[in-house]
């Protein structure tokens, strides 16, 4: 299971500022083709960022939005990276995923390439698939909370309040494949309170990382996904008595745990080890 914690957004119109990105100390960064892009930008933003990751010495961190396959700049996206031989292994984020269709379509038509997926879910449509969008496929690797087009949509706010639900819905669907989980990046980057807040409430929801808007986020969001030195030695605790007992029921300082706590021990032991704690 991954460790990242943190995805900051860059737009892909701005190839001078990916590296700067990368420096931010965020887990991964994203380099994006859809909302940052004027449709005259479009080719050239492909361009840049294909030609961006295919010279990376650090490929896996990066992920890149492509445009919506319900659009043709989607299928101008999908079809440049098939064109390509040079390309490592990607993360592609796929906007405006509404049905389980959405994905199995990019799946298919990049059969013959070393993909994995993040379904972006930011409809009324998508929060109602959320099931059937996680068992899409075997390249899906995340979800991802659209909170700002669902708002609009809604017709509410960004508010904690009536993202709750649609927040709740992806939890559960992220957990029943055992996928990442992020959400929504917080808009207002000058309120580190409120971001610290926000990303220890979703991390209490199940959400596995937060993304990010601006460099000045990263540092806020990790420390509050990175977890405790008691989290970790409890972590490692649980883990090293799973091992023991071959995969049986067991206890850990009187308490009973299943595999569900396990899954998440051995996260938080992930992200320990990435980060020499």
């Amino acid at each position: 299971m991954s460790s990242r914690r943190s995805l900051l957004f860059v737009p892909g119109t701005r190839p001078e500022r990916f590296d700067k990105a990368l420096a931010s100390g965020a887990d991964v960064i994203c380099i994006d083709l859809e909302d940052a892009c004027l449709p005259d930008e479009k080719a050239g933003a492909r361009q840049a960022a294909l030609d961006y990751i295919a010279a990376s010495d650090n490929p896996a961190s990066l992920v890149l939005r492509v445009n919506s396959p319900r659009t043709p700049y989607g299928f101008e996206d999908i079809a440049a990276i098939i064109a390509r031989d040079d390309l490592p292994a990607l993360t592609l984020m796929l906007p405006k995923v509404a049905t389980d269709v959405d994905v199995q379509i990019i799946d298919q038509a990049l059969a013959h390439k070393s993909v994995e997926l993040i379904a972006l879910i930011e409809s009324a449509e998508g929060v109602g698939n959320a099931m059937a969008i996680a068992k899409a496929s075997k390249r899906l690797v995340a979800l991802m909370f659209g909170g700002g087009d669902l708002s609009a949509e809604l017709g509410t706010t960004l508010d904690w309040e009536p993202m709750y639900f649609s927040r709740c819905q992806l939890a559960v669907a992220a957990a029943s494949q055992q996928l990442e989980l992020i959400d929504v990046p917080y808009l207002d980057v000058r309120n580190d309170e409120g971001l610290a807040a926000e990303s220890l409430r979703v991390k209490a929801l199940g959400f596995t990382c937060k993304s990010a808007i601006h460099p000045n986020q990263v540092g806020i969001i990790n420390n509050s996904f990175t977890p405790s030195t008691s989290d970790i030695a409890r972590a490692r605790k649980i883990v090293a008595a799973y091992k023991h007992c071959n995969g049986g029921a067991l206890l850990v300082d009187g308490r009973m745990i299943d595999l569900p706590l396990v899954l998440a021990a051995e996260r938080t032991v992930g992200i320990a080890e990435k980060l020499g704690l």
